[in-house]
């Protein structure tokens, strides 16, 4: 999206609080960091370290992959993205309260999108039981559920 003036692009609300949390952080703002936030803004699906360099590329950004991989793992630390291992790839976390350790991701195997969901205390106490009494201390949990989204179901034949 381009601004009034046509020059600079608006930031998005990810944008906006990712920064902000960057810098809570103490992290600079760099160009590859922001370049590749811009990035995670617009897609709505799970995009590979590679997809993302190839993407800044085509915006015109410079950045490496080995960069990529280090910004991702910052974006990580502070809770700006989460990866999804079932596709290999990283989303933009959208959600604006903490969430830390307490996730669920619903992966449309047909379209690529991705929802996140706040996984519920009783869940996550059910689901870390098991290991819990194995003497295995749990510090977060992330469920991925594969299926087909509202849009795809609908257009289904």
């Amino acid at each position: 999206m381009a601004s009034s003036l046509g020059s600079a692009p608006v930031p998005s609300e990810y944008e906006t609080r990712t920064l902000a949390q960057l810098r809570a952080h103490g992290f600079r703002i760099t160009m590859p960091r922001l370049a590749v936030i811009r990035v995670l803004a617009t897609s709505g699906g799970a995009l590979s370290a590679y997809a993302i360099h190839e993407r800044v590329g085509q915006q015109g950004g410079r950045v490496d992959v080995v960069t990529v991989y280090r910004i991702l793992d910052t974006l990580l630390e502070i809770h700006a993205v989460h990866h999804i291992g079932a596709l290999a790839g990283y989303i933009a976390c959208r959600l604006p309260a903490e969430h830390e350790g307490q996730m669920e991701h619903a992966i449309c195997t047909t379209c690529g999108r991705v929802d996140e969901v706040c996984v519920s205390d009783t869940l996550r106490d059910a689901a870390t039981a098991p290991a819990a009494e194995h003497g295995f201390r749990p510090d977060r949990l992330t469920i991925e559920v594969l299926g087909q989204c509202v849009d795809c179901q609908t257009k289904r034949p």
